[in-house]
C-alpha cells in the first residue's frame, strides 16, 4: 500500500529528526533505547534521567519542525561502518552493523546508520507532533509523535477542545487561560472557606465531645468520627480536644473524597506510656493504610471505607488489651 507507506517514511524520518532534536536540546548523552515506526504514528525511547519540561518538549518539536519546513533533501550512501561513523553517524543500542553500512543524511541535522525507508526531503513529513513523554524505565522516557494528517487531526482536536471550553466560559479562546486561572483561583479560595467553616464547626462541637468520653481500665479515652474535613483540620481538632483534657487519649476520623483519615493524640501525661504513632497504626489496618507520627499526634489514611467504624472503635479494645 503506497499511502501508508508514505506515513511509514515520514514516521521514520521523523524519527532520526527527534533525536537529533534531542541531542541538540537535552544533551549529547540521548541515546536511542528503542523505537516503533508505523504509518498512524511513530514512538522513542531514549536515555534521559529526568521528565522533559513542557518548554525543552517545545523547542524539541520546535526543530523538528524547523527542518521539516525547509524542506531539505534525505540522502542516504553506502560506506564502510568506520567512515560513516568517522562522519558522525550514529550507531544505536548494540546493533550489530555490516562491513558496508547506509548512512541517511536529514536535512544536515541528522546522520545514522539504518536500513530503514525515509523520505525523499523533509518536507514530505508535512507536521511534526510530540503527544507524550513519559517513564518507561529507571533512566529511560518515551516520547511518542505523529507526523502529517494524524499530526493536524491532533491539533485540529486540541483546537476544537480550546474553541468549546471558551463557549463555555463565554471568552474568547486568546482569553481562556486567563479565565480558566481566575476560575481555579476562586475555587481553591472557596474551598479553603469551606475546610475553614468546617474546622469552626468541629471546634464547636469539643463540649460535646468531651461529654462523650469513656473511662476504659482508668483512662479518659474519646473516639468520634467527625464531618469531612482535611488532615491538617483533624490535627487540630484533636489538639483543642486534648486542651480540654486533664489526661487521656483521642483517636478521631473523617471520610473525604473516598479515602479515610485518622488522627490520634496523647496528653503529655501519658505520652511517656501510650505513643500515638501505635494507636493510629493499630487503627489504619481497619482501613488498609499505614501512618506515623509523633508520640502525642500521629496521623494515618487508607482507603478501604468499610473498615471506617472497626478503626475508630479500635482505641477502646488496644488500650483495654494493654491495661489487662
Amino acid at each position: 500500500n503506497s499511502a501508508l507507506r508514505r506515513r511509514t517514511q515520514a514516521n521514520h524520518t521523523a524519527t532520526h529528526l527527534l533525536q537529533a532534536a534531542l541531542r541538540e536540546v537535552l544533551g549529547a548523552h540521548v541515546k536511542q533505547a528503542g523505537s516503533y515506526v508505523g504509518p498512524d504514528k511513530l514512538r522513542f525511547d531514549f536515555t534521559h534521567f529526568e521528565a522533559t519540561p513542557a518548554d525543552a518538549l517545545r523547542a524539541v518539536e520546535d526543530h523538528v519542525n524547523d527542518a521539516v519546513f525547509m524542506d531539505r533533501p534525505v540522502s542516504w550512501e553506502h560506506l564502510p561502518f568506520e567512515e560513516a561513523t568517522a562522519k558522525g553517524a550514529m550507531a544505536f543500542f548494540g546493533e550489530k552493523y555490516a562491513d558496508v553500512g547506509r548512512m541517511v543524511t536529514g536535512s544536515g541535522v541528522s546522520r545514522e546508520l539504518c536500513g530503514g525507508t525515509h523520505v525523499r526531503s523533509t518536507g514530505e513529513i508535512a507536521l511534526f507532533r510530540i503527544v507524550s513523554e513519559g517513564a518507561l524505565a529507571a533512566g529511560v522516557r518515551r516520547i511518542e509523535a505523529l507526523t502529517g494528517p494524524e499530526a493536524f487531526h491532533h491539533l485540529r482536536g486540541d483546537a476544537d477542545r480550546v474553541l468549546q471550553i471558551a463557549q463555555d466560559l463565554k471568552v474568547s479562546p486568546a482569553d481562556s487561560v486567563e479565565r480558566v486561572r481566575r476560575l481555579q483561583a476562586q475555587i481553591r479560595a472557596l474551598e479553603k472557606d469551606v475546610q475553614e467553616a468546617r474546622r469552626r464547626a468541629a471546634r464547636d462541637l469539643v463540649g460535646e465531645m468531651l461529654a462523650k468520653a469513656r473511662d476504659v481500665k482508668g483512662v479518659c479515652v474519646v473516639e468520634a468520627q467527625v464531618d469531612p474535613m482535611d488532615p491538617a483540620g483533624l490535627r487540630e481538632l484533636a489538639d483543642a480536644i486534648k486542651g480540654r483534657l486533664a489526661s487521656g487519649l483521642v483517636l478521631l476520623g473523617t471520610m473525604e473524597e473516598g479515602r479515610c483519615h485518622l488522627v490520634a493524640g496523647v496528653t503529655q501525661d501519658l505520652a511517656s506510656t501510650y505513643s500515638a504513632t501505635d494507636i493510629v497504626r493499630n487503627a489504619a489496618r481497619f482501613v488498609g493504610g499505614g501512618g506515623g507520627g509523633r508520640r502525642d499526634m500521629a496521623q494515618a489514611g487508607g482507603s478501604k471505607i468499610e473498615g471506617f467504624a472497626s478503626a475508630l472503635s479500635s482505641l477502646s479494645a488496644w488500650l483495654a488489651e494493654r491495661r489487662s
